[in-house]
């Protein structure tokens, strides 16, 4: 009977478990997108559960891959490798932030050139913005002055607004206003978010309803005004 009794036990914990889906979330996307996916997941299944673990992009891809998560939200410029499955999200902007006391606050856009001289906080090495914008910047040989690396929002936030620091950061991540201008980056495409997995792992059930809500909520996706 005790026998019994722990092979149910056993089969319970790997229930629950197998209904726990490990996400991982860039941080500058977890605003963003994280938030509608999760209520739209526990609408439909309250009895399972997203574990977000943050990361940027390139860490998330290998943890992917070497099946420590069961998917991510990333963020892609181009053709993904055939050992991820994906679906499109949404198409982001990227905008270049500065203190509304900045003499470039008066100004709609900006070019790439134009910042490289300027001090700069950009999201950790691992972030998949941060790793585009330095090859623009090595493809044009240009060198970035980079004061800071950080994931902290609120970190960068502060930076810019007290003009210590200027960034890059997707749209609406930073609320524009009398202490920080959002200028337009000229001739930098809108990047697209997915949620990817491993096209050569065995997926969860609890992995697979996540993909088909994901593909439910953001098929009609368009970049946003």
């Amino acid at each position: 009977v005790e026998q019994a009794d722990l092979l149910v036990s056993r089969m319970n914990v790997i229930r629950r478990e197998s209904q726990i889906v490990k996400l991982g979330v860039p941080p500058m996307l977890a605003s963003l997108i994280f938030p509608k996916l999760l209520h739209s997941y526990r609408s439909s299944f309250p009895n399972a559960r997203l574990q977000m673990i943050e990361n940027g992009t390139l860490t998330n891809k290998t943890m992917v891959t070497d099946g420590t998560l069961d998917a991510a939200i990333i963020s892609c410029d181009g053709f993904l490798p055939a050992a991820f499955h994906y679906t499109d999200l949404l198409l982001f902007r990227i905008y270049f932030y500065v203190s509304g006391q900045n003499p470039l606050a008066s100004q709609t856009s900006v070019d790439m050139e134009e910042t490289a001289n300027l001090p700069l906080v950009l999201l950790a090495e691992d972030s998949f913005l941060t790793d585009y914008l330095m090859q623009y910047y090595k493809a044009h040989s240009l060198t970035p002055n980079v004061i800071i690396y950080t994931n902290q929002i609120a970190t960068i936030r502060q930076l810019v607004e007290n003009n210590t620091a200027m960034t890059f950061l997707f749209e609406n991540i930073l609320e524009p206003g009398e202490n920080i201008a959002r200028l337009a980056v000229r001739n930098l495409p809108a990047i697209q978010t997915k949620l990817i997995w491993n096209a050569n792992k065995k997926i969860s059930s609890a992995t697979q309803n996540l993909i088909r809500l994901s593909k439910i909520n953001y098929q009609q996706s368009s970049v946003p005004d």
